[in-house]
């Protein structure tokens, strides 16, 4: 749409187009940044009074871009030609509802940037939980052959950010907070790695988030791979009916057709042949992890990557923080920091990947998780859950009758009752299943408070054994 605005200028010689974008986040500057530079006429809109004081507004202004901070007015849609939606603007929020009504366009920061690609292989990574590993490790074993690569999406940088100096490879990490507002979006390559409930809040049932997800296949034609779980049902149901072609890959079967592992090491059968590569100094251990490797090898597969440089380079590959990430060990009580963890299927995940007896603090913003799901990981292995947060009647009434609830008021009071509760040995374990703004900045730093809490109680226990 900006495009055909743009050759329709050069030929009536009108003025530039003007586009709202809404939302002053990071994709939001960014997006607005480079409509600027490209010439368009800008207008920002937020109703948060604090982001008129970052440093990324004050550049906003400097570059001739119109902001509004305030309530937001249906006044600024006027004359506008496109609206650029940032992830966390709710796309039936009253502006973007008035704007389809008018028949102004609506799209993502995502599906701007991706209009405006011009050369390289572009790589789209969704599903529930895995995202970012995915993500990165894909990210480092194409880094790791001397291709330019750069990362964007929901992890990294916006897409647009990356539209002056495009590397040979973009690796997107898509939330369905992205996928919601794209239409023509279309990787060489996607992967959906699982699906499970989460943001029911926002999307209101699994088979809507579902077909949102699926939005990622869509647009993709024979001359594109998909890169499938096919351990996944909802996966494998979103698949059909698309016409890329699927390379799957699974931890539970030997596939005819894909990429597994069997016997530690992983394999790779296409067209009757069959490569297989021993795991030797591989960490990614944890299913969780298995999975996202199997997936990051299944893309590089995709770009032209041999299996033998794939498996080389996932030795030296380490995972991000805040995922399943072993802190501390006091005595004989073991402390994981697993504060990425936003959704019930990432809880049970982690869960698998960990030994009892477990103390698991769980809780904060609800986005309508069930917690009952995970019934059958604590049975037996989960001594006592503390819940916190906007979410504790939820997980006392959901898992109350299966293993004790205690509900506490803050994190401070959550690390000292497990401690507490799982001497003389077993395992602390924070993976919230809840999103973290109600009491904390984001995930990071929720599990940053956690590290720091568990660091106070390893010196406070070394002084107590020092005397």
């Amino acid at each position: 749409m900006v495009g055909e605005i743009v050759q329709q200028e050069k030929r009536l010689v009108m003025p530039a187009p003007w586009v709202l974008v809404v939302g002053l986040g990071k994709s939001g500057r960014r997006a607005a940044r480079w409509l600027a530079r490209a010439g368009y006429q800008v207008r920002i809109a937020d109703q948060d009074p604090r982001t008129a004081r970052c440093r990324g507004t004050r550049l906003l202004a400097g570059a001739g871009v119109h902001i509004h901070v305030a309530p937001h007015s249906m006044k600024l849609l006027d004359d506008i030609d496109l609206l650029v939606l940032s992830p966390g603007v709710r796309t039936t929020s009253p502006l973007v509802t008035e704007a389809r009504r008018r028949h102004v366009p609506v799209v993502g920061e995502l599906e701007l940037g991706y209009r405006h690609l011009k050369a390289g292989r572009l790589v789209g990574i969704t599903g529930t939980n895995g995202k970012t590993t995915t993500t990165r490790l894909i990210t480092y074993l194409v880094a790791r052959t001397g291709h330019s690569v750069g990362m964007a999406g929901n992890v990294g940088r916006p897409l647009c950010a990356l539209l002056d100096r495009e590397p040979e490879v973009i690796v997107c990490e898509v939330s369905s907070f992205q996928l919601e507002t794209t239409s023509g979006f279309r990787p060489d390559i996607s992967c959906v790695l699982n699906i499970s409930r989460d943001h029911l809040d926002r999307h209101g049932s699994l088979e809507r988030y579902a077909a949102i997800k699926r939005r990622i296949l869509r647009n993709q034609d024979s001359a594109d791979v998909a890169v499938l779980n096919a351990d996944d049902d909802l996966v494998r149901s979103i698949q059909r009916g698309t016409r890329s072609r699927p390379l799957w890959f699974s931890q539970q079967n030997r596939l005819k057709e894909g990429l597994f592992i069997e016997a530690d090491s992983m394999c790779y059968r296409v067209r009757g042949a069959e490569t297989r590569v021993p795991l030797n100094g591989f960490e990614l251990n944890e299913p969780h992890n298995r999975e996202n490797a199997l997936a990051a090898v299944g893309v590089c597969l995709a770009l032209g990557m041999p299996l033998e440089v794939c498996i080389s380079g996932l030795a030296g590959f380490r995972v991000p923080p805040h995922r399943v990430e072993r802190v501390a060990r006091i005595g004989e009580v073991v402390f994981i920091n697993d504060s990425k963890a936003t959704n019930e299927g990432a809880v049970k995940r982690c869960l698998q990947s960990v030994s009892g007896p477990v103390v698991l603090i769980l809780g904060g913003r609800d986005k309508g998780a069930d917690f009952a799901a995970l019934r059958p990981e604590i049975t037996g292995k989960v001594r006592l859950v503390v819940a916190l947060g906007e979410a504790q009647a939820r997980i006392h009434r959901q898992l109350g009758t299966t293993v004790p609830v205690e509900r506490v008021a803050e994190l401070p009071h959550a690390v000292r009752r497990a401690f507490d509760a799982c001497r003389p040995r077993g395992t602390v374990v924070l993976s919230p299943g809840c999103a973290s703004f109600d009491q904390f900045r984001n995930y990071a730093d929720r599990g940053n408070q956690f590290k720091a809490l568990v660091d106070q109680l390893r010196r406070q226990d070394a002084t107590r054994r020092t005397y």
